[in-house]
């Protein structure tokens, strides 16, 4: 078993892009993005939600290039670029826990010059059909996780120590940094040793200014409001690891 390193556990949408994917996409056609939130609003499950509206824009006209051309354009920090460089410079792992799809991603970071900097990515699986529409499937569908912190189609927390179960590695430190409320379930796996790592200003943060919630965190919990920040944070951890 492969010993002293540190796992770093991203979310993506809104802590390593600057914009909710999903969002950003079906906002390509203005009433596709209003058929989307009306669903949500309804009570649809998320990913439910988006599935139903991306087949509601390839009706309207979109197809594969306008979606990873919109991908390719959705706002990036060069600080996040660093951040990864700086990771694998120092022998640390990546691992990306999102409810987006494997597209949005794998796109993202293929334009930027980083997938290859990631050792995995767990979220909702997304393939193209034969009619050149973006399907998108829950990552978690039979048998339920069973977790109420997350949401029906992934918990996060479970999947982060899935991937540490099953990688053949011995992590000396595990952090994870994040912006939603989903966030939440992932930091409550970390120890003491550990850091979360939660932006100022989201869903997360709310979450967080509940003591009872806060109190489910032993890591240590620190803030972060733009990307330069989350990497100076990285950087720290990183060398203090190596010293």
């Amino acid at each position: 078993m492969i010993r002293g390193k540190t796992l770093l556990g991203f979310d993506f949408d809104l802590t390593l892009v600057e914009q909710d994917s999903d969002h950003r996409i079906l906002a390509l056609v203005p009433e596709t993005h209003q058929k989307f939130q009306s669903l949500y609003d309804a009570g649809m499950q998320f990913t439910d939600s988006v599935a139903t509206s991306l087949l509601d824009l390839h009706a309207r006209g979109i197809g594969p290039s306008q979606i990873l051309e919109a991908l390719k354009t959705i706002p990036f920090d060069d600080a996040v670029r660093q951040m990864f460089e700086f990771a694998k410079s120092n022998n640390a792992d990546i691992v990306i826990l999102s409810d987006a799809n494997t597209f949005y991603i794998d796109e993202v970071l293929k334009a930027k010059g980083l997938r290859d900097y990631v050792s995995e990515i767990i979220t909702n699986p997304a393939s193209w059909g034969e009619q050149g529409q973006l399907i998108v499937k829950r990552h978690t569908t039979e048998p339920p996780h069973g977790c109420s912190r997350c949401s029906p189609n992934l918990c996060k927390g479970k999947e982060f120590l899935g991937f540490i179960q099953r990688c053949g590695v011995q992590y000396d430190r595990l952090v994870f940094t994040g912006d939603g409320r989903n966030d939440f379930c992932p930091m409550t796996k970390l120890g003491p040793r550990d850091v979360a790592l939660a932006r100022t200003g989201r869903t997360l943060a709310k979450c967080l200014e509940n003591e009872q919630n806060r109190a489910q965190i032993s890591a240590e919990l620190r803030w972060w409001t733009e990307p330069s920040e989350m990497f100076q944070i990285i950087q720290e951890i990183l060398n203090t690891d190596a010293n």
